[in-house]
């Protein structure tokens, strides 16, 4: 019998990795409502590597928990869960992100306009530009 590297308690066997992320989940009171089916099937490393950015993020959501948070900028909530404006726009941070089955709606992220882009590509704002009053009219 082969045993693969996720969890395999359907077949009886003991599974480490699983003993190991429970462990660590009641340790750092990690809330049930994060999926982490992923890690139960994947090598105890990945769960190593990413513990550490799972409780800046638990955390987050325990305090943002009954309230809602307002939306703010890919950057903006980065840095409010991370500590690191540019942690969700990685590689790192999205697969993170999808390890947990989050999408950005989950952690209240609004893509926005960032100044420069709007310097760089002024046709975007065309759409934009039709919804604003035009605050130079007389009319």
């Amino acid at each position: 019998m082969q045993i693969s590297a996720g969890c395999c308690i359907a077949c009886g066997c003991l599974c480490l990795s699983g003993d190991v992320i429970q462990r660590d989940i009641a340790r750092y009171g990690l809330p049930s409502s994060l999926d982490f089916s992923f890690y139960h099937e994947h090598p105890v490393a990945i769960w190593q590597q990413d513990l550490a950015r799972i409780i800046q993020l638990s955390r987050w959501l325990q305090h943002t928990a009954g309230i809602r948070p307002l939306a703010a900028s890919d950057q903006q909530r980065s840095w409010d869960i991370f500590h690191d404006e540019k942690f969700l726009l990685t590689k790192e941070g999205a697969e993170l992100l999808h390890r947990l089955h989050l999408y950005w709606q989950d952690i209240d992220v609004e893509r926005r306009w960032e100044p420069l882009m709007m310097a760089i590509h002024p046709s975007a704002l065309l759409g934009v530009t039709k919804l604003l009053p035009n605050i130079y009219s007389n009319g």
